[in-house]
């Protein structure tokens, strides 16, 4: 069963969602979660069975990235019987992010 909440951020009124990816894994595999923006699929954000954060994939690109969060519990909030969410230093991490991809796409960096 996945878990599922919008987070929106009232500054900009970005709404976030967080969702636990419903696949098949080995016991010690790693857990994954889709994040979408506005209802658009943004990134993959993955930790291995300890809380350790994995990385992140960008869908757009593709590309992998190393988040500067050790535990899954400074990125993700809830779990459990309590719904997910995003810290929001994971939501600055994320605005961050998007808006260095978009700038790369505009041929900005």
């Amino acid at each position: 069963m996945s878990l599922l909440i919008r987070w929106a951020k009232q500054k900009n009124k970005v709404s976030y969602t967080v969702e636990q990816m419903n696949e098949e894994r080995e016991s010690f595999g790693p857990y994954r979660y889709t994040i979408s923006k506005d209802n658009k699929e943004i990134a993959i954000f993955s930790h291995d069975y300890r809380g350790e954060v994995a990385g992140i994939k960008v869908i757009s690109t593709g590309h992998e990235v190393d988040p500067p969060f050790g535990m899954s519990s400074d990125f993700l909030t809830g779990g459990g019987r309590f719904p997910l969410g995003l810290s929001s230093k994971a939501i600055d991490y994320l605005d961050q992010l998007l808006q260095k991809n978009q700038k790369a796409h505009q041929g900005g960096i």
